[in-house]
């Protein structure tokens, strides 16, 4: 059974939780992206010019 998901839909229900807790919005984008990694089990590059075969946080 394939489902569609809305990763931008996903990612304001985090941001809604994490705005409910208080979380500082310098936090938030972080928090997030974490959650998001955490529940596909995929690294999301935070610097995304950066090259993935030498870890580089080229930006």
């Amino acid at each position: 059974m394939n489902k569609k998901l809305n990763l931008n839909e996903l990612f304001e229900k985090i941001d809604n939780e994490l705005i409910e807790r208080r979380v500082p919005i310098a936090h938030r984008f972080l928090e997030a992206t974490t959650e998001i990694s955490n529940i596909f089990n995929v690294p999301i590059l935070l610097y995304p010019k950066g090259k993935i075969d030498d870890g580089s946080l080229e930006y």
